[in-house]
């Protein structure tokens, strides 16, 4: 590895976020999935899987479901509408209300034509969604109790809905029920919840309940099947694969249950069995999808894991992958971290000098926190920046865009002063970046413009929009944003693969990269010369400033990249460079921090790649002296635990910012109490 004085910083305490529900798009291989806090994320899973954009929560909205249809995302909440949302805007499109009390189910058919939404006065509203509308159609007859989940049969003729002590068989054209099955009770006088439902396209209804039971019915009969006692607690969510030969289980009692579907040749019919079972979470698990073999479950510990079996594979992405939560102010010393509601501003500590043997080093001066915000009360933060001279601080919530100029006060405690963004009306934005040189600040508003501000000591105002949906430049929503050294150059990428570079010095499009399969995940430019640009499915291209070509390097590496490298499946979500040796670029992504050297030739696509060594670290901020590599290779990496942000402080020093899966695990809610080894 690099010889270098690392920052751990380990005082970025993320809150994790509930995961209430997931959908999942197979046209676009995209999952959207919703947080405690009602925010909804975009997640593209083409490649590795990674959060494309990030729909805030309005003022009292809540999400209870989400529906995918044709590219389109629609939710359900207490609020009693059904919302669109405009997935370039980042906000809301449009409501519709729905008859009776807040909405706790949703589905589409599978023709794509209409939208079922189950409500708490037990009234199931049948909604228009062809043709890019969304429009109200029919209300089903009315039902004693709530309807808590929603699932429509593939022939689109019937709509079976769950409840208190009953499931229901609608009739779409009639608007009545055909049939009511009733469930059991596990206590007399306790009724029986069922909490979700899912169905196959030869009508057999699967549901889980209050009791801990994954039930399979006959719908045509009205009659069960199978029962199983599955779980020690609530099943909140099932889900069907493709194929409809396996449904997965799980809730209260965390623990993934499958069940596959058996053919009895004796009998001449089939049977469902109970198979393997997945420990993957520890805590509820309240919604899960199948995307092909991968079976994506979510819930209140916040990670969106991936499983699957046979091969037996599992990945959990953790509630901290947020766009530009970190950021660096090198001139200052400034550390910048966003949380959802309020803001951080840390000044970073300083060592004693070298000791004579390697490892944590004593500080001579602790890191401070400088000042906090906070957004208000209904509001999230969306994106925010810190001048590298630490002079403007700018943050933007769900409402408005704010200014601030930071002025030394008395007792080197900031004072902040409120301005504004001068030359042109403010907006909300979704990412936001000051230049390394302090001459300008990029914001990428929701409305879909990429604005360039000059800054100044005294002001920040309006230079000129490089990019508009009445002149565009890129087809999507601006996704990263990027300033070479110097000033001279601006990149910015959006969500579907287009990249463009900007010279400053006219301000107009030098070049567009080409059209890559899959999204970037990380960008940034080296010494004012290049390029480098990681994509979701690991690839990564360097490109010549000069003539928006790609490098002999880039050519060379896409020829031949490890394959431990190519496999990966978590996304690059920053790349820095060493400012003492030119030739080395530092990737890294949540539990990896990999450095490839340009001077070295890569080895067998087969070859074990190289370790870097593994330091005790302290809990606290401190600096280590790390040993470099005995053998150089052109890939070598370092292992981490949740590395949210990497990047260089002046010459010897590198900023590593880590969140501990342990402070993530204290601040969740208890688990259930289930006895182990006949305690």
């Amino acid at each position: 590895m690099v010889e270098c004085y690392q920052h751990n910083v380990r005082f970025y305490s993320v809150e994790p976020r509930a995961i209430h529900c997931v959908s999942y798009e197979e046209s676009l291989r995209k999952i959207a999935l919703s947080r405690a806090d009602s925010s909804v994320e975009v997640w593209d899973v083409a490649g590795a899987p990674h959060v494309q954009c990030v729909l805030p929560a309005g003022p009292s909205h809540s999400v209870e479901a989400l529906a995918w249809c044709e590219g389109r995302l629609f939710s359900a909440g207490q609020l009693g509408l059904v919302r669109e949302y405009d997935l370039r805007r980042l906000c809301a499109k449009r409501d519709v209300p729905v008859t009776a009390g807040p909405a706790w189910c949703l589905d589409v058919n599978r023709s794509k034509t209409q939208l079922a939404v189950g409500t708490e006065n037990g009234y199931v509203n049948i909604f228009d969604v062809a043709h890019n509308e969304l429009t109200y159609l029919k209300i089903l007859d009315k039902q004693e109790g709530r309807i808590l989940c929603i699932a429509w049969h593939p022939s689109g003729r019937a709509v079976v809905t769950g409840g208190l002590d009953a499931i229901r068989i609608w009739s779409v054209a009639s608007g009545h029920a055909e049939q009511r099955i009733s469930v059991g009770r596990a206590e007399a006088g306790k009724e029986t919840v069922v909490w979700c439902v899912a169905v196959t396209r030869h009508f057999t209804i699967v549901t889980g309940d209050s009791r801990g039971y994954t039930c399979f019915w006959d719908g045509n009969a009205g009659a069960q099947l199978d029962g199983f006692c599955s779980h020690k607690a609530d099943v909140l969510s099932v889900c069907l694969n493709e194929e409809e030969d396996t449904v997965y289980c799980a809730g209260v009692d965390p623990v993934i249950v499958s069940f596959s579907r058996v053919l009895l040749k004796d009998r001449g019919r089939s049977q469902w069995v109970r198979s393997v079972e997945r420990r993957v979470h520890i805590h509820d698990v309240r919604a899960m999808v199948c995307a092909g073999k991968c079976l994506f479950s979510a819930g209140v510990d916040g990670y969106l894991a991936v499983s699957s079996y046979p091969p037996k594979v599992m990945h959990k992405y953790p509630p901290t992958l947020q766009a530009g939560s970190v950021q660096l102010s090198g001139q200052s010393r400034c550390l910048l971290l966003r949380y959802p509601e309020r803001l951080e501003v840390w000044r970073l500590g300083r060592a004693m000098p070298d000791g004579e043997e390697p490892g944590p080093l004593p500080l001579a001066q602790e890191p401070v926190q400088l000042l906090q915000l906070r957004a208000r009360p209904g509001e999230l933060l969306q994106s925010a920046a810190l001048s590298p001279d630490c002079r403007w601080l700018a943050l933007s919530t769900t409402s408005r865009l704010q200014l601030y100029a930071v002025s030394q006060g008395e007792g080197d405690v900031p004072q902040l002063c409120k301005s504004r963004f001068q030359g042109k009306d403010s907006e909300p934005c979704h990412a936001m970046l000051f230049s390394g040189g302090g001459h300008f600040a990029v914001l990428a508003s929701n409305a879909g413009f990429l604005d360039v501000y000059q800054t100044s000591h005294e002001a920040v105002v309006w230079l000129r929009t490089v990019h508009s949906p009445s002149n565009p430049v890129l087809s999507d929503t601006v996704k990263l944003l990027a300033v070479s050294e110097g000033d001279r150059h601006l990149a910015a990428a959006d969500c579907s693969s287009n990249i463009a570079v900007w010279s400053t010095a006219s301000w107009q499009v030098q070049f567009r990269l080409p059209r890559h399969g899959h999204a970037p995940t990380a960008m940034s430019f080296h010494r004012a010369r290049h390029l480098v640009v990681v994509y979701a499915d690991q690839k990564i291209v360097e490109v010549m400033l000069k003539t928006g070509k790609f490098t002999k390097f880039s050519k060379r590496l896409s020829k031949k990249v490890p394959v431990e490298w190519s496999s990966r499946t978590f996304p690059v979500t920053n790349v820095t460079f060493d400012p003492r040796n030119k030739n080395l670029i530092i990737l890294h992504d949540d539990n990896l921090l990999c450095v490839i050297n340009k001077d070295e030739e890569s080895d067998e696509v087969n070859a074990k790649v190289a370790r870097g060594s593994n330091l005790e670290l302290s809990d606290s901020t401190d600096l280590d002296a790390h040993a470099s590599s005995e053998r150089q290779q052109a890939f070598t990496f370092r292992r981490f635990k949740h590395l949210v942000h990497a990047q260089w402080l002046g010459r010897d020093e590198l900023v590593v910012v880590e969140v501990s899966p342990q402070s993530l695990l204290a601040k969740l809610p208890p688990t259930l109490k289930q006895k182990t080894f006949g305690m």
